[in-house]
């Protein structure tokens, strides 16, 4: 259903949809499905918000690492319908879509590429707006009204929790405004008869850096220099810096400046050793550049590209089971409802079996790829198996929260239901006539001391 130069548009009547590269015929319409992604961004804030769910746990790091690579070779991955659940379950962890949806009738590719930043920026706005609204809940805490109280409680739950579910969201969008970053910045030259010319790599009708383009082009700029970039830096160096802030001056200004942001850089940082929190920035770098590298062999030579990203991912793999950078101590929610820390090299395995398991999913695909005589069943095999895999160890994480989560709210309901007992019935005390044996001379004066209480107890009722 596409036409033109490097068949950038789609033909006559059809229009481009999100969550694939195809044309549909599309009605106005399908605008209503605004709604439809602002109740999916209230639903995942609620989710993390309830559950827990945040990267300061420490069980998301390498589920979201190994699903943003897998994503950036989707194409290769999922190329028939069956693995459409699969994939769905992938593009919804990258803030995607997964499956072909339209938006209006008439959107193109500059259009569709522009949209993509807006869905990050609504998700981090409305958890934002939600900290500023427990925050004022807090500001009238002198008040004595119900609603305040109530108010006030809330506040307090979701305040402990602000925090991390912000940097979740933050970690979730950097992949998602990366790989449109790259897509705005990706071109293809053309050579022609009067010369060579660049264009648009997902558009060859848009000369690069003109009509259009410039605008996306300048949003990817704003994009990579307030934030791709800062962010990047700041949890690569900042742990180095604050590790030798006391040795250099340079460093001591630097660290000073970047307290600002330390309940952020706490969130993030929770779950790893204190020697090594930079390895974060380095997780981060190699995602760089695993998505640049796609930008540039996915189309050529994709088995090359699968090539490189699994001999990077094994070097890595090997370098983080010697360092092993998560902490090992974690503090749980046992059956009588208590806290208790233990160690748990639980973060280091559950990371490595994500590596693992894309390690596998791109050498069996690169497998595939280089006999090109073997039956298309095994791809589904191949794929199918261990991406259903990795979606079982998710679901299984998921259902840690969950449990994690219910047995906070029974401690809560116990505490709840124990005080309106208290308010509503009055402490009764009742006796029951025991027949006692008769005391001896000994037990005689312990017996007196007991009555001369017995009034007072009494008196009490």
């Amino acid at each position: 259903g596409r036409t033109g130069i490097l068949c950038g548009r789609c033909s006559d009547g059809l229009s481009v949809v999100f969550g694939s590269s195809g044309c549909q015929v599309c009605s106005d319409m399908w605008l209503i499905t605004i709604l439809m992604y602002a109740v999916l961004g209230a639903s995942l804030v609620a989710v993390l918000f309830i559950l827990n769910l945040t990267v300061t746990q420490g069980t998301l790091y390498g589920l979201i690492f190994c699903a943003n690579i897998i994503q950036a070779n989707t194409t290769l991955f999922f190329n028939q319908s069956v693995f459409t659940p699969l994939e769905v379950m992938l593009s919804f962890i990258n803030l995607d879509l997964g499956i072909p949806m339209c938006f209006y009738d008439g959107m193109d590719d500059a259009t569709k590429t522009g949209l993509q930043f807006v869905f990050p920026i609504y998700l981090l706005t409305l958890t934002i707006a939600i900290i500023v609204a427990c925050h004022y809940c807090l500001s009238r805490s002198t008040q004595n009204d119900s609603s305040v109280n109530c108010c006030n409680r809330l506040s307090d739950l979701i305040g402990q929790r602000s925090v991390g579910v912000l940097s979740t969201l933050i970690y979730l969008s950097y992949s998602k405004l990366l790989r449109t970053v790259i897509d705005i910045f990706a071109y293809s030259t053309l050579h022609l008869s009067n010369g060579p010319i660049k264009v648009w790599f997902y558009d060859g009708n848009i000369k690069y850096l003109h009509g259009r383009h410039i605008i996306l082009f300048v949003i990817a700029m704003v994009t990579c220099i307030l934030f791709l970039l800062p962010y990047t830096l700041s949890l690569t160096f900042i742990p180095i810096i604050e590790r030798y802030s006391e040795h250099n001056r340079l460093f001591r200004y630097v660290h000073k400046t970047t307290n600002r942001i330390k309940p952020m850089n706490d969130a993030v940082y929770a779950p790893y050793k204190g020697e090594w929190r930079w390895w974060l920035g380095a997780r981060l770098w190699l995602l760089v550049l695993m998505y640049s590298l796609n930008s540039v062999y996915s189309s050529d030579n994709p088995s090359l590209l699968l090539f490189i990203f699994v001999t990077m991912l094994i070097l890595f793999m090997l370098a983080q089971a010697l360092v092993k950078p998560f902490g090992e101590s974690v503090t749980v929610i046992d059956k009588c409802y208590k806290q208790v820390t233990f160690f748990n090299r639980l973060y280091n395995w559950l990371d490595l079996f994500y590596m693992l398991n894309y390690t596998a999913l791109a050498l069996s695909m690169l497998y595939i790829l280089t006999h090109e005589s073997l039956d298309p069943k095994y791809t589904t095999i191949a794929v199918g198996g261990l991406v259903g895999l990795f979606a079982v160890v998710f679901i299984a994480t998921v259902l840690y929260h969950v449990v994690v989560t219910i047995l906070k709210l029974c401690k809560m309901f116990d505490k709840t239901r124990e005080k309106i007992m208290n308010l509503v019935s009055p402490v009764k005390v009742q006796y029951q006539p025991i027949e006692l044996d008769e005391p001896t001379d000994d037990e005689e004066e312990e017996n007196t001391s007991c009555s001369l209480r017995e009034p007072l107890i009494e008196n009490s009722v």
